[in-house]
This record gives C-alpha cells, sequence and structure tokens, in this order.
C-alpha cells in the first residue's frame, strides 16, 4: 500500500489457518515443516516469506525507491532505531510469558530499558532527521514499516494483561522522540488499512481481537493472583 503497488491481499486467520495456507508456506519457506506465518507474497511466478525480505523485494521492485532512505546517515539512523526497537519484542512475549510478580518486574524493566534505548536512537540522529518525526526524518521508509507493526500489540495486549500504558511509560521516562514516532506511524493509511483488515477478519473490535490472539501466551494473571 505504502509502495502504490497494485495487489490483491488475501487475509488469514492464523487462529485457524486454512491448509492452502499452510502448504504455500511450506513451498517457501526455508523450514517446510516450521510454523505458518506471514506475510507471504507471491509474484512473477515466486512465493516469499519472511518480512524483512519481502519488505524488500516490494520497496524495490514496486516503490521507485520511494520507501528506501534516501540519504545514507538517515539511513543509518533509521535502521539501528528499527533494530533496536524491534529488540524490544522478545522483551514483550517475556512480560506475557512471566509466572509471578518477580518475574514480571524484571521483564517489564528490561523492556522499559529497551524502549528508552530505541528513544536514544532517535536522539542520537536528531541532527540527521530534524526535518520530520520518522526514522529518517521526513521520509517514510523501510525502517519504520519493519518496526511499527509492534506498537498496537505493546499497547493494547500489554494493558490488558499486564496492566502497562506504553504512553504513560514514554512519558514518564522522557522518551519524547519515541512518543512521537508512535503518533507519526499510527496513522499511516498501511497501518490503519491492516488495523481494519483485522477487524473485519476476526468480527471483533482490534483489542478484542488482541486479547484473544496472544492470550495463549499467558498463563498467569497477576489481578487473578491478587484477588484470590
Amino acid at each position: 500500500m505504502e509502495s502504490g503497488a497494485p495487489f490483491e491481499l488475501n487475509v488469514e486467520n492464523l487462529e485457524n489457518k486454512s491448509e492452502g495456507f499452510k502448504a504455500t508456506f511450506a513451498r517457501a519457506s526455508p523450514d517446510a515443516s516450521g510454523n505458518p506465518s506471514v506475510p507471504i507474497l507471491e509474484h512473477a511466478g515466486a512465493t516469499m516469506v519472511e518480512s524483512a525480505l519481502v519488505l524488500k523485494y516490494v520497496s524495490e521492485t514496486f516503490g521507485n525507491d520511494a520507501l528506501i532512505p534516501k540519504d545514507p546517515l538517515k539511513g543509518y539512523y533509521g535502521q539501528i532505531f528499527a533494530d533496536t526497537f524491534q529488540a524490544c519484542v522478545p522483551l514483550y512475549f517475556k512480560m506475557l510469558r512471566a509466572t509471578n510478580a518477580e518475574e514480571l518486574a524484571e521483564a517489564e524493566s528490561a523492556f522499559v530499558a529497551g524502549l528508552k534505548k530505541a528513544n536514544r536512537c532517535l536522539e542520537l540522529g536528531t541532527n540527521a532527521r530534524e526535518d520530520g518525526p520518522y526514522a529518517c526524518g521526513a521520509q517514510f521508509t523501510t525502517c519504520d514499516i519493519m518496526a511499527m507493526t509492534f506498537v498496537p500489540r505493546f499497547e493494547i495486549v500489554l494493558d490488558h494483561y499486564r496492566g502497562f500504558n506504553l504512553r504513560v511509560t514514554l512519558k514518564e521516562n522522557d522518551c519524547a522522540a519515541l512518543e512521537s514516532w508512535i503518533a507519526a506511524v499510527s496513522t499511516r493509511p498501511s497501518m490503519v488499512y491492516t488495523l481494519g483488515e483485522i477487524e473485519k477478519m476476526t468480527g471483533k473490535s482490534l483489542t478484542d481481537a488482541f486479547i484473544a490472539h496472544f492470550a495463549k501466551f499467558v498463563s498467569w494473571n497477576p489481578k487473578a493472583a491478587t484477588a484470590a
């Protein structure tokens, strides 16, 4: 969508994967017996998997370089931010998988430290990207796309299961650069469209859909433990 390329979208319910989806993934994945995941791209007679590789292919094939950082220095800061922000994902799952208050506190501390590192990456590149809120400044790039898909998961799922408010945490930890980036990517057409498709596919609100999807990672509920 951000590249402007025409496309046909097939939405897959990852809670009830179709046999066709499984077969398509197995045909393209290095591990044919692995857990099928999205995205899968079919183009020019080829089937492609892995988010970063699919994004790179689409950007180079259809985007007229519009999504590829035009300035190498901005690209450097954008990529180091994206890599650092994505490093928060395993910590997010660690928070969900915590089985007691001590584990949760440890995981949350590491997650917040990761967010602060991501914010620092944006601050380090301030002079290079002073003309806009995105990872590379005014230009919205693949650096943003790779990182931004995790934002609604962090916001909705952690708030529900762990009482962790992402926006409040960023403000309390002086992460203004990260706050601005999240505000900017949250209104991108691709983000709005994708989240809307999730609601259509599941027949649920985005909040309910994410809560239901990530429930399988949560075995301990601090609220229930407190009540008991």
